[in-house]
């Protein structure tokens, strides 16, 4: 699995939607860090069906999975919800407009928005910076017009003065951005190597350092916990397929949280004491699940029969 294979799985997702075929499907990328504070709302992706057919949309419910509610309803498709650091808004991907873009919106789901125009178009992975003036993301398009890389880049965009900068610049794909909660890092996945790993670098992208080491499999969807310490995963190293894990923020005490063969896209509480996730597990239907920091008490949040993933965890001041 390579870093752009993420990333396009919500586009061969919709293609597949969009046939009218309902499948088991992983949407693009998880949420960005857990921000601290006390624990909202979950919001995350779901497929939804209707009179003309199926798509996915962006859902909230409570911490334990009650009170499941829509936020949007659109003719595309909209995945990958993240929280921003005061819990008032959320960043999210949308192609309702034919490209993947950044959009913004309400935490109860008004002022639906594009983060920008006319700028750049397939962008993926929003991550919020621990100010709220910043999003991270990923695109394969240069944003001076020069047309399509070949790869991946992690780029930030700075609100208040409508800036994009580059930050990262290789022949290979450079994905899953996430801020460390005080700023002053941001980690993300590159397939540099040869293997999707995970790094860290400075938010103005120099001092790039290598946190995972391992040949053959895959580490990929960083997650902060909310105190910075450490950095929950997910990796294929447990039999090519996906797990959950968290380790220290400077790759040390790596530990396997889940055993199912069928978990990813981690996201810890604000609180820092449970992580959300997707799971397979039951090799039929996709769903979220919670468990505590450490891998205890893993509870169902949804029980869809259809696909259910990219949590992303309120937090509330």
């Amino acid at each position: 699995m390579t870093a752009s294979s993420n990333v396009l799985r919500a586009s061969l997702a919709a293609a597949i939607l969009a046939a009218g075929l309902l499948v088991l499907v992983a949407a693009a990328n998880p949420a960005g860090a857990a921000f601290p504070g006390k624990n909202g709302k979950i919001a995350f992706a779901t497929v939804t069906v209707n009179s003309t057919g199926s798509n996915y949309d962006i859902w909230r419910m409570s911490a334990n999975g009650g009170t499941q509610q829509p936020l949007t309803s659109s003719s595309g498709m909209d995945t990958d919800p993240t929280y921003s650091p005061n819990g008032k808004s959320i960043a999210f991907l949308s192609n309702r407009d034919g490209t993947t873009d950044v959009w913004l919106m309400d935490a109860t789901g008004g002022s639906q928005r594009r983060l920008f125009a006319n700028q750049m178009k397939d962008e993926y992975a929003p991550a919020w910076s621990p100010d709220g003036k910043k999003i991270a993301f990923v695109s394969n398009v240069d944003p001076s017009g020069n047309g399509n890389n070949v790869d991946l880049e992690v780029y930030v965009y700075e609100r208040g003065i409508g800036q994009i900068r580059q930050l990262t610049d290789n022949t290979t794909d450079e994905n899953h951005p996430t801020w460390s909660p005080n700023g002053r890092k941001i980690a993300f996945v590159s397939s540099r190597d040869g293997d999707d790993e995970i790094f860290t670098m400075k938010p103005d992208g120099t001092r790039q350092r290598k946190l995972t080491n391992n040949s053959g499999v895959d580490d990929y969807e960083p997650d902060w916990s909310p105190g910075g310490a450490k950095i929950a995963f997910t990796s294929d190293r447990a039999n090519f397929d996906g797990e959950v894990y968290t380790m220290n923020s400077d790759s040390s005490a790596q530990r396997r949280l889940t055993f199912t063969q069928a978990s990813s896209e981690p996201a810890w509480s604000p609180d820092g004491t449970r992580i959300a996730f997707f799971s397979a597990r039951d090799n039929e239907n996709s769903n979220i699940y919670r468990m505590t920091s450490t891998g205890g008490l893993q509870t169902p949040l949804t029980t869809t029969t259809f696909s259910d993933n990219d949590p992303s965890w309120q937090p509330l001041h």
